[in-house]
């Protein structure tokens, strides 16, 4: 199981060793509906931030109960799902999360090979107050996508399964702003290409190693709050 005690040494390594170069595939940032709310978010647009709702809805269940994520010996959905949701709010809100707690069941893969929990929620507390709740959820009958709800005291985002909108009044008859980015798959791999253009060239990558560690450490104490069914201090 990848551990507290593990991310501590890989943390140490990267210390003493300033040349290596350390990112991940956090693709989400990319995506152009939240490069276009990465800007609305800056110029205080949705007023102050006080809370958001996401979730990342697997959608592929024999992947863990016939793929390779049932047979090694540790999978956590947080590490392998929710991971990308955590580094895109940090990403969007700027602001680390500093506590947690969470709660896992494995209810659709209850008779299954999959050992392990197939659904994770988890409340976070960002700087500021923000709360955040998270699922990582595995095992649901849906095509695989993700969602994310942020509330601002102005206006409220909300992307679901196949849209995205803006609201901007509590009146029901009022109607949101419909945001419609075409997905490209180029979008998907300017992430990667920054890391390689960063060996190659000595160019910043788009998520950069402070990042990565952010969303680790986070993902980390998510599931030791599992174990322990109480609040954790999100600690580096």
């Amino acid at each position: 199981m990848f551990n507290l005690l593990e991310f501590k040494k890989i943390k140490n390594l990267l210390k003493k060793n300033k040349t290596i170069k350390f990112s991940s595939n956090f693709v989400l940032r990319n995506s152009p509906q939240f490069v276009f709310l990465k800007k609305e978010l800056n110029n205080k647009k949705f007023g102050k931030i006080y809370h958001l709702s996401a979730e990342y809805n697997f959608g592929r269940l024999k992947k863990i109960t016939n793929g390779w994520r049932g047979k090694i010996p540790y999978y956590s959905v947080s590490h392998g799902g929710g991971i990308h949701l955590i580094d895109l709010v940090i990403f969007l809100l700027n602001k680390l999360p500093k506590s947690c707690v969470s709660f896992g069941n494995k209810i659709s893969t209850k008779n299954s090979n999959f050992k392990f929990n197939d659904s994770v929620t988890s409340i976070l507390k960002f700087e500021n107050d923000i709360s955040m709740n998270l699922t990582s959820n595995f095992g649901c009958v849906l095509p695989h996508h993700h969602t994310l709800k942020i509330y601002g005291t102005k206006l409220t985002f909300v992307q679901e399964f196949n849209n995205c909108k803006i609201f901007d009044s509590r009146n029901k008859k009022s109607k949101p702003r419909i945001i419609n980015f075409k997905y490209k798959k180029k979008d998907k791999s300017k992430i990667l290409n920054s890391f390689i253009n960063s060996l190659l060239y000595k160019r910043k990558s788009i998520v950069s190693q402070k990042d990565v560690l952010h969303s680790m450490l986070t993902s980390l104490y998510i599931e030791k709050s599992i174990k322990t069914k109480k609040w954790e201090a999100i600690i580096s």
